[in-house]
């Protein structure tokens, strides 16, 4: 069994727990690489079903305390508008819904981004590690981008930005189709001395240009930032500061 398939048949197991897959156990004994990756899956599920019932708990105790506080304020009705009650019990409650829907919005945004750049950056350093230690870090070899991108468009729907860097000191060695993120990427190859660099890109329709986020995974450095409605993720043992000089060069 390819890794691939694992993972794709693992999220299945993990999302139906009565369903156990036999080949995927096996596979799990066998292979490291996946076994990090469920791992990282179950531990993953967990802290967002963890975080889904503490914003629960936390609105929930939110509302209690704003309707305490609403009833230590009542005065005798004499004293007031009969509507005026209601009307701020009812502004109350909104405003303490608003506040704990905002909160928990932001942050499941800031664990959502955590997790993603995590969950990318442990798949492209397992896809570059797999690609070095099966002898086939690329399947079209050539330093010419004219070369390599044709490659690519008779066998993905989409069109990676293929340069050729050797005057700015990566030399493009060729390029490969992969798995990152549980989706066929394009992964381009780049040689800077002796150091391998693999560039993973795929597409990300809606998300703006971000920063790249440096990481690191099994001593590895990886970086991760999104551009042109693309995805990138660039994985090497070059040091933090020569590999950030790729996201502003493709």
């Amino acid at each position: 069994m390819r890794c691939e398939e694992c993972h794709d048949r693992l999220d299945e197991m993990l999302d139906n727990p009565s369903q156990v897959d036999a080949e995927v156990t096996a596979h799990l004994e066998d292979c490291a690489v996946c076994r990090d990756y469920a791992e990282r899956e179950r531990d993953l599920r967990q802290g967002l079903k963890a975080m889904r019932v503490t914003a629960g708990s936390d609105i929930a105790a939110r509302l209690d305390a704003a309707l305490r506080a609403e009833s230590s304020n009542i005065v005798p009705i004499r004293a007031r508008a009969p509507a005026s009650r209601p009307s701020r019990i009812v502004g109350s409650i909104a405003a303490v819904l608003v506040a704990c829907l905002i909160t928990a919005l932001a942050t499941w945004m800031v664990t959502s981004r955590h997790d993603d750049v995590r969950f990318i950056a442990h798949d492209a350093v397992a896809a570059h590690l797999r690609s070095l230690v099966q002898d086939n870090a690329v399947q079209v070899a050539s330093s010419e981008s004219h070369t390599v991108k044709p490659w690519f468009a008779s066998r993905i729907d989409f069109s990676p930005p293929v340069k050729d860097l050797v005057t700015e000191g990566f030399t493009l060695a060729g390029g490969r189709l992969d798995y990152v993120a549980s989706q066929r990427v394009a992964a381009l190859v780049y040689k800077r001395r002796l150091h391998t660099v693999s560039v993973f890109i795929w597409p990300k329709p809606g998300v703006g240009d971000t920063a790249a986020v440096a990481t690191k995974d099994n001593g590895l450095q990886v970086l991760s930032w999104a551009k042109g409605g693309m995805m990138f993720a660039a994985v090497s043992d070059l040091n933090e500061g020569e590999l950030k000089e790729l996201p502003g060069l493709l």
